[in-house]
């Protein structure tokens, strides 16, 4: 479940500003889309928590689900600093899958990728072990991943790459995918290994947890995270400046499920 804040600043000083709670029965700003297969996100607010002090559900305790939320306004990408800040609880169900922050090509149509371990933003393939062929997000650019069971880390079910090249999961872990279209790229292109801390929990949460991105307008990431009343730590620092950006990004979340 989530609350979010997006900030892109250009070089020139223009400035995109993102904000949303989702504790409402609606979001604040109507841009915003949610889809999914198997589940459709909700807004707990006057549901299962108060109006005012709700979340943004993004899965079910369901299995095979792919999911997302996506703010449909794209900004301009050359030269721009994008800073990201969502809070998230993850509980419930059998510790599968997690949830991405991802950047997509604007131009794009949006079509939200595989479920289970490709977390919405990779694909599967049937020549990878998957039970079929899902297409990764349409124009996906960067997905940046709360990797609860660790199948996003790893090169499994045709997802391209994983920590160590291996196909071995990496729970509780946050990692990073690069750019793809249909059943190519989605990269992995790394990851922090499994934290000393779970990112997930059996019950709901009495503290939530704080992610924050940084992608600098030389394609340096930095992804900080916090859990719980635990002080922030970095968990990934990359350079991403041979990934070409394309014209316009927008950007959402996803999150999904697998096989129960």
């Amino acid at each position: 479940m989530l609350t979010a804040v997006l900030v892109a600043t250009s070089c020139g000083y223009s400035q995109s500003v993102v904000t949303e709670s989702f504790k409402g029965t609606t979001t604040t700003d109507p841009n915003w889309v949610f889809a999914g297969s198997n589940y459709f996100p909700t807004l707990t607010g006057g549901v299962s928590d108060p109006d005012g002090d709700g979340w943004l559900r993004l899965t079910s305790a369901g299995g095979n689900q792919a999911t997302s939320a996506y703010y449909n306004q794209g900004f301009t990408a050359a030269n721009a600093t994008v800073y990201a800040k969502f809070d998230y609880e993850s509980y419930g169900g059998n510790g599968a899958d997690g949830i991405t922050f991802f950047l997509f090509d604007a131009s794009k149509t949006f079509s939200v990728g595989a479920y289970g371990g490709s977390l919405g933003y990779a694909q599967k393939t049937l020549a990878g072990g998957a039970p079929a062929n899902i297409a990764g997000m349409n124009g996906g650019y960067l997905g940046i991943a709360l990797d609860e069971y660790g199948n996003f880390s790893a090169a499994s079910e045709g997802r391209v790459g994983g920590l160590n090249g291996t196909t071995t999961r990496v729970p509780d872990s946050l990692s990073v995918r690069g750019p793809g279209q249909d059943l190519n790229g989605y990269a992995f292109l790394g990851g922090s290994g499994t934290l000393a801390t779970s990112i997930d929990s059996a019950s709901r949460p009495t503290d939530t947890n704080t992610m924050q991105v940084l992608l600098s307008a030389t394609n340096q990431l930095t992804v900080t995270l916090q859990q719980g009343g635990t002080s922030p730590q970095t968990v990934i620092q990359m350079d991403l400046s041979g990934y070409a950006r394309p014209d316009e990004l927008k950007f959402g979340f996803s999150g999904s499920t697998g096989g129960l």
